[in-house]
């Protein structure tokens, strides 16, 4: 499989939407537009493959982020939607550190998880690589 280094979307067109970001890094080609304000929502994905198989490939895809030196501390299955509409198609969501990842290392971790994704028939889910922070602090 060809791949090609999807480019980062703008933070303010994409991830300002969401409490959490800004996303390091994604796999995935759909454009975010200024002319889509609308919020996403983070909803269940409901039934897919991904249900079927992801206790054998979660392992792999933490095997991947660790060696890509990837130190996540959040990873969802989840669809993104927005008001009144369909979901979408399943992403793997994994938060980082605010700083801890740079784009370079981020997207190679996101495209190798995306080739294993793909290698199991689940062409249709994306890997998405955001900051985030635990809550609450307690210090």
């Amino acid at each position: 499989m060809t791949q090609t280094t999807p480019s980062l979307p703008p933070i303010s067109d994409q991830e300002a939407k969401l409490p959490s970001k800004p996303v390091v890094a994604r796999t995935g080609s759909t454009p975010c537009t200024e002319a889509n304000l609308k919020m996403r929502e983070l909803r269940i994905v409901g039934t897919h493959e991904i249900t079927n198989v992801w206790e054998d490939l979660a392992p792999k895809v933490i095997a991947i982020l660790d060696a890509k030196g990837v130190n996540f501390i959040t990873m969802d299955v989840l669809r993104f939607g927005y008001e009144d509409e369909p979901s979408g198609n399943p992403v793997v969501w994994i938060g980082v550190t605010p700083n801890s990842v740079s784009y370079e290392v981020g997207i190679d971790a996101a495209l190798q998880c995306k080739e294993l994704l793909s290698e199991n028939g689940l062409d249709d889910v994306e890997i998405e690589i955001h900051e985030t922070e635990r809550w609450p602090k307690y210090y």
